[in-house]
């Protein structure tokens, strides 16, 4: 679409569409589900494919980790961008439950250029038990962003989870304050 930007307002509406639109071009599925592969079979699980939404939409990876101290299961839902996750929880309510297996639930998202669409999730949305991980492609790096992991490989193989959770908590704080 062509718009005269001095005669044409710019609805909140298109912006948002059109940024949605933009992220899923700009980090392929694909690169965001390699990381995290490799990421898992770092941490001794075993990764297979799922299913998968619409094309670049969501992929959706189950982890099982099966050792003589350990036994578990993770489904990662890996989405383009962190602005894609409250339609995703909408729309998927029942898959987010918790099944009688107790698989964990992790929603894999990657960096953005700023911190502010990770500020205004955690300001606008509850997650419930879910886990939210954050992937850089270029450092091909994982860290958490919401949760907490029982599993020490997964702790250990996160690129720095001290510092991605104090700004966590640094951001709840400011949000109490504001609120």
């Amino acid at each position: 679409m062509f718009y005269c930007l001095p005669t044409h307002r710019y609805l909140s509406a298109e912006l948002e569409d059109a940024f949605l639109r933009w992220a899923k071009l700009r980090t392929p599925l694909s690169a965001l589900k390699n990381v995290i592969t490799d990421f898992m079979e770092r941490c001794n699980y075993q990764v297979r494919e799922e299913a998968s939404g619409r094309e670049n939409e969501h992929s959706e990876l189950i982890a099982v980790k099966e050792d003589k101290n350990t036994h578990g299961s993770l489904r990662l839902f890996i989405l383009p961008s962190i602005k894609f996750v409250p339609q995703f929880m909408e729309e998927h309510h029942a898959l987010l439950e918790k099944p009688k297996s107790e698989e964990v639930k992790v929603i894999v998202v990657p960096t953005e250029k700023t911190p502010a669409p990770f500020i205004s999730f955690v300001r606008e949305q509850d997650v419930g038990g879910i886990m939210i991980w954050v992937v850089d492609v270029a450092k091909r790096t994982v860290n958490p962003f919401i949760g907490t992991t029982n599993d020490a490989d997964i702790e250990n193989n996160f690129a720095n989870p001290e510092q991605a959770r104090r700004a966590v908590s640094v951001w709840m704080r400011k949000m109490h304050f504001v609120d």
